[in-house]
Formats: C-alpha cells, structure tokens, sequence
C-alpha cells in the first residue's frame, strides 16, 4: 500500500488541532488512528497545539513522538485561540499540497485514507468527505449516521441546508483552500464557511458513501448547538452568507425560522430527534476488520 502513495506522488499532511480540555485516552486512540492503523499512512501531521495543555495531554504528545518523530510537527500557540486560527495556523506549516483534517478526539476507520486519496488522484477533486458515524462513549452503542451529499450537484443543493461535508472527514488541496482566503474566524461555522466560498469558486466536491471517521457522541455535543448564544452565532453566519449571495432571501428567511426553531427547543428533544436513527451494534456498521481494531485499542 505505501508504494501506491510512493509511485503516484500523493504525499499527504494531516492537520490537527488539540486544547486543554481534551481527554487524553480520546486524544492518544484519535493519533494511533492516523498512524498504527492506516493502510497508508501519512508523510506529515502538523498538530497545533492550541494553547498551553495539560501534562498528560503532553505525556501523550512525548509518548506518539517516540516512534512517529519523523512525521510530527507540533506547532505551539502561546494562548487558546480557536480552532479557525489554530487550523489556518496549522495549514500554513503543512508541506504537502494534500492535506486531511482530523479532531483529537475522533477515530479513523483503517482505510480512510487509502480510499479518499484514490478519489483525489483520479476525480481530481478539491475536497473529499465520507460519511461519519457517532457512537456512544459510554454504551458503546451507534447513535447515528450522517451521510453527505455524494455529488457535486447533491452538494449544491445540500449546502443550502446544511454543510455539505463533514469537517472530521476532509482530505483537500491546501492551495484550493489557500486561495478563498484559508479558515476564518467565524465561530460554530468555521468549515461550513470554508465550503460556501469554495463552492463560490467552482470547485469540486465528493462524499465516499460509507462512514470513514467515527465520532464521539455525548450530551455536551447538542448543548454546544442549541440555546441563545450559539443561536445568535447561527443568525451572524447566515446573515453573513446572505451578504456573499450565497443564500438567496427566501433561502435565508427559510435557515433563519428552521434553524431558530431547532436552537430553541430543550437539550432533551433535540436528543431525542437527533436519535431517531435507532440504535444498532457497531458490528453492523462497520467492517469486521474495523471493529477489531478499534476493540484492540479499547474503544469497543
């Protein structure tokens, strides 16, 4: 497998950002998730520390170098500066033209990047996503699967909704990304921006339609999307995009009365609606293969 990234030129960078509250198991599994496990591994991973981090999240750090010293590039910020600076940081100091996003806290599948650099080389895509599964940290349970639009003409609809790709699972061209302006400090909807301009910009997307990254699910997650502030964040993001003519003013008037509807609604419903997708067993979801090594590393 590595010679197929060896003989098609397609050195790729993994860009990640980590801060103080991350816990470390989550973080050293999210690491060995990009590195142990891939059936092609990457030539760099630029991790942005994004302020000053706790010691055991630092233990984390010494021990992955140990054995990836070649690969790791730590960039440190000297204070917590959000993710859109971390990443556009990040970007920066990543050398290869191909770069794939990833939290510290997620999990990629053992092929995610052999399949998205595949589609990269031969589609000639600027962005490529997969479809992301949440699971359960504590019953270890599927809570659900979102799937992205698969084409480009599904994204240019879609993304009038929702965004159109799942950030934890990017893979894009750095100089695609570069040349609409990088990351920009638009908080909540820092990626959802990134793919308005480039849609802007003609370029093209692709969604692998199978799960490729598997993401934590808890209750702080819907807590961070729902109530007074994180709807006034949504109001400045979808005033903003109107102003590009992104959205159109019906399009707007319909994001502005669904969207608020969902903010406000209590933390419980909006559980109980985003867990419609009945519950199954991971085995069902993913391969066999993918399963064992995500039981090895004491996820399952």
């Amino acid at each position: 497998m590595m010679r197929y990234r060896e003989e098609n030129g397609a050195a790729f960078s993994v860009l990640m950002a980590v801060y103080y509250r991350e816990k470390p198991q989550s973080f050293r599994v999210a690491l060995e998730s990009i590195t142990t496990y891939q059936t092609i591994k990457p030539s760099e991973i630029v991790l942005v520390e994004d302020g000053p981090l706790t010691q055991e999240l630092y233990d984390v750090i010494i021990d992955f170098r140990k054995n990836n010293a070649s690969v790791l590039k730590s960039v440190r910020l000297d204070k917590n500066m959000g993710l859109a600076t971390a990443l556009k940081v990040g970007l920066e100091e990543c050398t290869n033209d191909i770069v794939a996003r990833m939290d510290s806290d997620d999990i990629s599948v053992e092929d995610r990047f052999e399949k998205q650099l595949k589609v990269m080389l031969t589609g000639h895509f600027d962005v490529v996503g997969s479809n992301t599964l949440y699971f359960d940290d504590n019953t270890k349970a599927i809570v659900g699967i979102k799937k992205n639009p698969e084409t480009m003409d599904e994204v240019l609809v879609y993304a009038k909704r929702r965004s159109p790709v799942g950030h934890v699972t990017a893979m894009f061209k750095k100089e695609s990304v570069l040349s609409v302006g990088s990351y920009e400090n638009v908080l909540q909807f820092e990626d959802y921006w990134l793919w308005i301009r480039m849609i802007m910009a003609g370029m093209k997307f692709y969604s692998i339609q199978e799960p490729l990254v598997l993401v934590r699910y808890n209750d702080s997650m819907l807590e961070r999307r729902g109530g007074i502030k994180y709807m006034k964040l949504e109001w400045e993001f979808l005033k903003r995009a109107r102003k590009e003519g992104f959205f159109s003013t019906r399009e707007y008037l319909f994001n502005l009365v669904t969207r608020t509807s969902a903010r406000i609604l209590p933390g419980s419903i909006r559980s109980l609606l985003y867990s419609k997708i009945m519950r199954r067993p991971v085995q069902s979801v993913v391969s066999r293969k993918t399963f064992d090594i995500l039981k090895e590393r004491g996820v399952f």
